[in-house]
This record gives C-alpha cells, sequence and structure tokens, in this order.
C-alpha cells in the first residue's frame, strides 16, 4: 500500500510530459466529455481541428451540406440521446449561416459546442467577407441572453484556451443545457503546448 506522501513523490518521478497541438488536445478533451459525434462543413480556417475530429476514434465525424443544418443536426442528436454534441463551421459565412440553427438549439435546451475560427484579433480589411474578430463573435452573446450562444470562448493563446477547457468542463458537469462557441486562430489550432501526464498507480 503506497501512503499518500510516497505517492506524491513517485508521480513527481514518473511524471511525464508531452507535446501536443491544442487541436489535437481539443479532441481529446471532447472524448472526455463524452461526445461520439459532430457534424459540420469543412473549410480553411479550421483545418486543424476538422482533421482531428476526422482522426478521432471516438467521435464520428459527419459532414453536412450546410452549416445551419450541421447544427440543427447536433441540436437534434443532442436532445434525443441526452448528449453533448459539436457542429464545426469555417469563418465568416460559416458562422453566419450557422446561425438560425445555434438559436434554436439554444431555444430547444440542447447541448451544443460549435467550434470555429476567428481570422484577426481586430478588423483589418484583408480578408473580405471571411473576416470573423473578436468583436464580432462576441456580439453572438446578449446580456439579456436573447443571443445566439449562452457562451463565448476566443482563444488566441495557451492561457486562453486552458481556461476555455477548465469553464467548458465544469458547465458539462451541472448536466445544463448550453451551446457553446469555441473559436480559435488557425495558428492556435497547431500551437504546441506541453501537457503532463501522470502514470496510473
Amino acid at each position: 500500500m503506497i501512503s499518500d506522501v510516497n505517492k506524491s513523490n513517485l508521480f513527481k518521478l514518473l511524471e511525464v510530459t508531452m507535446e501536443i497541438k491544442i487541436a489535437h488536445d481539443l479532441v481529446n478533451f471532447l472524448e472526455f466529455l463524452g461526445v461520439d459525434l459532430a457534424f459540420g462543413v469543412s473549410g480553411g480556417f479550421i483545418v486543424p481541428i476538422w482533421q482531428e475530429l476526422s482522426s478521432s476514434k471516438k467521435i464520428n465525424v459527419i459532414h453536412c451540406r450546410t452549416e445551419v443544418g450541421s447544427v440543427f443536426c447536433a441540436s437534434e442528436y443532442s436532445l434525443c440521446h441526452n448528449k453533448i454534441a459539436i457542429s464545426f463551421a469555417t469563418a465568416g459565412p460559416g458562422i453566419s449561416n450557422a446561425l438560425t440553427g445555434l438559436k434554436t438549439a439554444k431555444l430547444d435546451g440542447a447541448r451544443v459546442i460549435f467550434i470555429s475560427a476567428i481570422t484577426t484579433e481586430y478588423h483589418d480589411g484583408l480578408w473580405g467577407m471571411q473576416e470573423t474578430t473578436v468583436r464580432n463573435v462576441n456580439a453572438l452573446v446578449q446580456h439579456d441572453g436573447q443571443g445566439y450562444l449562452d457562451k463565448v470562448f476566443v482563444v488566441k493563446n495557451e492561457d486562453e484556451y486552458l481556461q476555455a477547457r477548465n469553464v467548458i468542463q465544469k458547465l458539462a458537469l451541472l448536466n445544463n443545457h448550453f451551446v457553446i462557441g469555441v473559436f480559435l486562430t488557425t495558428k492556435i489550432q497547431i500551437l504546441t503546448i506541453k501537457k503532463q501526464l501522470l502514470p496510473n498507480l
């Protein structure tokens, strides 16, 4: 029998650190939450996330004809199976096309995580219709509850990613309905972070 003190010391000795891209870690996290189905339309600004979802052995990916259709599918699956479901779309029109579905999912009480991207933190006029800024996605949440999303996470660095993951996990444990938006820059999706792995004792 290993005492708590000895086990703590043993953890420190056996602790392993691995490097992992945020896109890969996010998919691992979704698997941990029990997600087994993701619906979406792939696009340039979410290629890393889309590829990791497609490589998952626990999450099946269904490619839909439209972004709004993908959100409706995720919403209905969530409601029928009482599970968190994923919808994904690229930046710009990919997001705006999904809005009706997101609003409906929110009103119906589904549990949906919508994953997309921001092209730039602030307006720079370089991306045309694709441009999606922090201000754009934050506007999807309204203080009176009438917005398209219950909560938005804009991920521009590792700390914001880890914070978003912690908050989402807490929300998931409450088993309440929510429609959450997670928006990452493409650069952050492929950022490599260090993750500590503890041995099973």
